[in-house]
């Protein structure tokens, strides 16, 4: 685990597991999301001075869970898109797919990676 999730810090984290499975490194990389407790209210992006909160975007994982992104005036989501890429292993072919998303500043955060046997026709 190479996380540096804060509980106690609103935000988004980067988690990356590793283990060894027959002999492979198999990573999975995860997303969590820290929110600020329900009661709190958001103001809209004409109230809110520069850099504060703004609320929450929601990117639907493939999974079909909801993740809540901690955005800013200057700080939100531009795009997100999938890309996908094919390898094999033990003459297996395996399909990587990486949703990704860019924020407004430049920075680019990997949501989400899957990885699934291809199968062959």
């Amino acid at each position: 685990n190479t996380s540096t999730v804060r509980l106690q810090v609103p935000g988004l984290y980067k988690a990356v597991y590793t283990v060894t499975f027959r002999g492979y490194p198999v990573t999975k990389t995860i997303v969590v999301n820290v929110t600020a407790p329900k009661d709190s209210t958001v103001p809209t992006f004409a109230e809110t001075p520069s850099g504060n909160s703004v609320g929450n975007m929601a990117v639907e994982l493939s999974s079909g869970e909801i993740c809540q992104i901690p955005c800013t005036t200057e700080h939100f989501i531009l795009e997100t898109k999938s890309i996908d890429t094919f390898s094999k292993v033990n003459g297996d072919t395996y399909r990587t797919s990486i949703l990704r998303a860019t924020f407004s500043d430049g920075e680019v955060i990997d949501l989400e990676t899957v990885y699934t046997r291809a199968v062959e026709n």
